[in-house]
């Protein structure tokens, strides 16, 4: 009870934890980097989901994109067979 009164009438930049090789660190070190752990762990699962749904919306992109880009070509060699009969129908040479 004793410690804890003593820390907290010291400043806070004297209060030191002492270290697994016996060195101290000041809390407020140990704080911030408890701090930006923890906020590093909390943003991990949103940043995943949203690299997830990034990902997700380019493939569907490509995929759109394909699929016009084969309707076009479709519609190309239709119109190429149209117009080949119609000449055949016709009797027209060239």
């Amino acid at each position: 009870m004793a410690d804890e009164e003593s820390a907290a009438a010291r400043p806070q930049s004297e209060v030191q934890d002492a270290g697994p090789h016996g060195a101290g660190v000041n809390a407020q070190v140990t704080d911030a980097v408890t701090q930006t752990s923890v906020q590093v762990l909390g943003e991990t699962p949103a940043f995943a989901l949203a690299m997830s749904m990034l990902n997700a919306g380019q493939a569907n992109g490509v995929l759109y994109a394909n699929m016009v880009h084969a309707q076009q070509q479709s519609h190309m060699a239709q119109q190429a067979a149209t117009v080949q009969s119609v000449i055949q129908t016709l009797g027209l040479k060239r």
